[in-house]
């Protein structure tokens, strides 16, 4: 009876001890206490592993006392040696580690003692190693209660003991194993979370991910959409989720695209699975590694195999990738397009005369300028050479031919290279697709043919490669007319003369050379839609140049006829005035047919193309010239961007009022007012007025009261040819001469 309630009240102590806490070393050490008290044992023990350790085994408890047990702080090499784990049964197991540990135990006491002693001892194993050791430990040959029962209560809190450090020892492990695991994928250079796939609700997500937007502990819960994009409100459009199951909703595949962070402009490889969880829950897992680097690189091979490696815009190879998706774009939308075939007219002797160094920077120059065309619907490339193409999608004919009159005309100014200027022209072959083609081969033969044309015709110039069926815009045709008519000698241009009228003696004392166009084709063409025209092709410096030499050597023919103070004037375009070696094309003339420079008048217009370098230049040029004896006008005065302030600001012999000014200004106050201002304001500048226009007698007499220097109209004379201007010139002043002095019609 006695027996059986020590041993009730063992259990007793142990349910209490257990309902009292969550089992721990305290717990397993007041049970073993308990036990070892009422079962009379002298000790227990209790050793465990650590995971940090490997096998090594540490003493975690003990209890009782006695100056013979020597419990060592650990126990590794020993049990190793002794193979206790490799024992074919757990009795043997147990008898071998009984022996073990009353050695290790009693060793240093006398061998009788450890032949007297008992050791009752429980292995803890898991996946056959042996992580603990509990047990009790007798002095006495017959310990205070050795019935059959008590062994078997004995053996039972121990085996309690044990299954408790066997489940600390998993939880430590679990633990070890988690966080492990953790730092891995926190340091595995990859990004990694889940979410549910019905809520995208993040269920993990390691540091690497959570760094950009907060902690793994503040995102955990939250929908991925609204935590990891700031902008989104919903389900991203661009959710794999559909992707990675089959219709039953079954995880199936992996499913990667690449995807650019906003924010940072990082590049990411990303890869979604869907899985489903032990509670069936189906989720996706979400992984992505920087590729910003392996990006860069890629874009730099891309931009190397696409770019013109020595003027960098896209190259060849990038137009045949370019061609065939907006030729197909084309036609799908039944939308036209356009290839611009360039090439640089003469190059060669860029390189001959300065080198391939100087070639190489003019051909980046022109390179440079025409990037500059680049945008959604059109881009230009380095053909090879002095090769260019210009790819244009979605454009009207009218717009394109605005397009070539602008490159040519571009092409017709310098090209300034470290402070020098190089002239070189282009010639463009136009090809139209799907008129001209629809196949790579088809449109660059018929766009390369054209350029070639464009070459026969006497370079800088354009050519398109339109079928003879199809029609060609009325301005383009005449385009083409004036453009072979300037370059085949002006042959079919003449020089008509208009007189300059001195207001104070009424005589004709200098006319204006104006050029005048007769078509083959079309006949008398307007001075304003002709010279318009010649500007924007480019053309207007060959037609200028011409215009100086034919009148030079007719008006130097009359010379003995003329009276000494008469002049000679013409027109120069801005950007004629500017050109380099312009000046010295007017020494050259003048020395050539012995016309002296200073009866010659050169008239610079400010609103002309090329207006927008008026600067220090203009001034320049003017300064220069007149050192040589040449009278310079500012023309078309009170117009375009001319002011007063140019009067102050050049110094100059001549103002020319514009005839759009001067026509109906008696009506107008504030007309006549500025006229007044001019002519004051020029008189200052010792500058000379001349209105043009004139075409009443009211309009002669106003200015003449107004001060008015010089006059030019039809109320005097309309422009003649050289001889018929000469015998009226000749006529009007015979008249004046011999009558009284005042102005004739």
């Amino acid at each position: 009876m006695r027996k059986e309630k020590k041993h009730s009240s063992i259990f007793e102590f142990i349910a209490r001890a257990i309902m009292g806490s969550e089992p721990s070393a305290d717990v397993n050490d007041a049970i073993l206490r308990e036990l070892c008290g009422s079962l009379g044992y002298d000790a227990g023990f209790i050793y465990m592993g650590d995971l940090d350790f490997g096998e090594t085994l540490f003493l975690r408890g003990s209890v009782g006392s006695s100056n013979l047990l020597d419990f060592p702080e650990t126990i590794d090499e020993d049990l190793r040696a002794s193979r206790v784990v490799d024992a074919p049964t757990r009795s043997e197991i147990a008898r071998r580690l009984n022996e073990k540990l009353k050695e290790l135990f009693l060793g240093r006491q006398d061998p009788s003692l450890r032949e007297s002693a008992t050791i009752l001892s429980l292995p803890v194993v898991e996946n056959e190693q042996l992580v603990g050791i509990v047990g009790v430990v007798s002095l006495h040959s017959s310990p205070a209660n050795t019935s059959h029962e008590a062994e078997a209560s004995t053996t039972a809190v121990l085996t309690l003991i044990a299954r408790d450090i066997r489940a600390r020892y998993n939880k430590r492990q679990r633990h070890f194993l988690t966080h492990f695991l953790e730092c891995a994928i926190d340091n595995a250079g990859i990004d990694i979370y889940v979410v549910d796939y019905h809520t995208h609700e993040i269920l993990y997500i390691n540091r690497s991910m959570a760094a950009p937007y907060g902690t793994p502990e503040g995102l955990l819960g939250q929908k991925c959409y609204l935590a990891l994009y700031k902008d989104k409100t919903k389900e991203c459009d661009f959710c794999p989720k559909q992707k990675l199951v089959d219709d039953e909703g079954n995880p199936t595949k992996v499913y990667a695209w690449d995807y650019r962070r906003p924010f940072d402009g990082a590049w990411f490889r990303v890869f979604s699975a869907a899985f489903r969880d032990e509670g069936d829950r189906l989720a996706l897992v979400i992984t992505s590694t920087n590729i910003t680097e392996d990006k860069k690189n890629e874009f730099l091979v891309e931009k190397m195999a696409l770019n013109d490696a020595l003027t960098d815009i896209p190259n060849r190879r990038a137009f045949e990738r370019d061609f065939e998706r907006v030729v197909e774009a084309a036609l799908r939308e039944d939308k036209p397009g356009f290839i611009l075939f360039l090439d640089l007219d003469n190059f060669k002797h860029i390189n001959d005369a300065f080198g391939h160094e100087k070639g190489d920077e003019l051909l980046c120059a022109v390179a440079s300028y025409l990037d500059g065309f680049s945008n959604d619907r059109q881009k230009a490339y380095r053909y090879g050479g002095d090769e260019f193409i210009i790819l244009i999608e979605d454009i009207e004919f009218e717009t394109v031919a605005e397009l070539v009159s602008l490159l040519l005309f571009r092409f017709a100014e310098s090209w300034a290279l470290d402070d020098l200027e190089y002239f070189c022209t282009a010639s463009i072959g136009v090809a139209a697709y799907p008129a001209d083609g629809v196949t790579y081969d088809a449109l660059l033969n018929a766009a390369d043919r054209a350029m070639y044309e464009a070459k026969k015709l006497g370079k800088s110039t354009a050519v398109y490669a339109q079928r003879d069926d199809q029609p060609r815009s009325e301005k383009m045709e005449m385009e083409f007319a004036l453009r072979r008519a300037v370059l085949d000698g002006c042959e079919e241009f003449e020089v008509l003369y208009h007189p300059f009228v001195d207001m104070k003696t009424g005589r004709w004392c200098g006319v204006e050379a104006l050029a005048r166009w007769n078509s083959h084709a079309y006949g008398d063409v307007a001075p304003e839609v002709f010279i318009s025209m010649c500007e924007k092709l480019g053309l207007i410096s060959d037609l200028e140049q011409w215009l100086l030499s034919a009148a030079v050597g007719e008006v130097s023919t009359w010379r003995d006829r003329l009276p000494e103070d008469f002049f000679l004037s013409f027109n120069v375009s801005a950007m004629e005035f500017l050109a380099e070696g312009f000046k010295d094309f007017v020494a050259e003339k003048t020395q050539e047919f012995g016309y002296p420079s200073e009866r010659l008048m050169l008239e610079v217009i400010e609103s002309a193309p090329g207006a927008h370098r008026w600067s220090a230049e203009i001034k320049e040029g003017i300064d220069l010239l007149r050192s040589q004896g040449i009278l310079v006008a500012l023309d078309g005065f009170g117009i375009g961007n001319n002011s007063l302030e140019r009067i102050q600001e050049l110094d100059i012999d001549f103002i020319k009022i514009d005839r759009k000014f001067i026509t109906d200004f008696m009506d107008d106050e504030i007309r006549v007012a500025v006229v007044k201002a001019i002519v004051m304001l020029a008189r200052a500048a010792r500058a000379k007025v001349c209105a043009e226009g004139v075409e009443t007698d009211e309009h002669l007499a106003c200015l003449k009261s107004i001060g008015c220097d010089y006059v030019q109209g039809r109320l005097f004379c309309k422009p003649k040819k050289g001889a018929q201007i000469l015998s009226a010139l000749l006529a009007h002043n015979a008249a004046i001469d011999s009558s009284d002095p005042a102005i004739s019609s």
